[in-house]
């Protein structure tokens, strides 16, 4: 029920147990014409005392109420802006974890370039970006680029196995050819992650927009 409705039926309970009253006692009275007695306004105080002690009953509920509904619209406001804060951090935690993930698998080729006993590191930070992917999932609902995610997914492993069989490679010729498609891989990879993550932060200036 809205809050006006409300207020225009206490105005009306409050009139009615004010005036029906005062209109019964003159009808039953009017024919003395007006009392100049203060005894006669005295018996007319005494007979309207409890319709006013029950106007101010409904006026002290129709308070409480309105304190009431007061109370739970701020209560209602502060819990939405905790759960807005907090979703707005796990959010970012999530934007980190993706940056994190993107950029830890640069450092793990870099490793690997140079150490071949660094493939582990390698397999792992390909594993966080996948898990960093499914996770954005939940917090960044909006934001679809399932094409985008799986090339990056899919250039990842095509980079690592590329990797193994370099080094695996007795043929020089033939490892330079693959070294030339690691280099052309890794440069596809970084130009596809600036994109996806320009897009993604686009995509979270605008949905704090319009949080606000």
């Amino acid at each position: 029920m809205k809050q006006n409705h409300i207020i225009k039926i206490a105005i009306v309970i409050t009139a009615t147990l004010l005036i029906i009253p005062s209109v019964v006692y003159f009808f039953s009275f009017h024919s003395n014409g007006i009392s100049k007695d203060p005894a006669n306004w005295g018996v007319f105080g005494d007979y309207l005392n409890p319709f006013v002690a029950l106007a101010n009953l409904v006026v002290l509920v129709f308070l409480a109420y309105l304190a009431s509904q007061f109370e739970d619209k701020r209560n209602k406001k502060t819990l939405d802006l905790q759960k807005k804060i907090q979703f707005n951090e796990i959010r970012y935690n999530a934007y980190k974890d993706i940056l994190e993930a993107l950029y830890t698998f640069d450092g793990a080729l870099k490793h690997y370039t140079y150490e071949k006993h660094e493939s582990l590191e390698l397999i792992i930070s390909r594993a966080k970006i996948e898990r960093a992917f499914k996770a954005s999932t939940y917090f960044f609902i909006d934001f679809k680029h399932p094409d985008t995610t799986n090339e990056l997914l899919v250039l990842s492993l095509e980079i690592y196995n590329l990797f193994n069989s370099y080094f695996k490679e007795n043929n020089e010729p033939q490892k330079k050819q693959l070294f030339e498609q690691i280099l052309n891989k890794i440069n596809t990879f970084s130009t596809i992650r600036n994109q996806y993550i320009d897009l993604l932060q686009l995509h979270i200036a605008i949905k704090l927009e319009s949080d606000n």
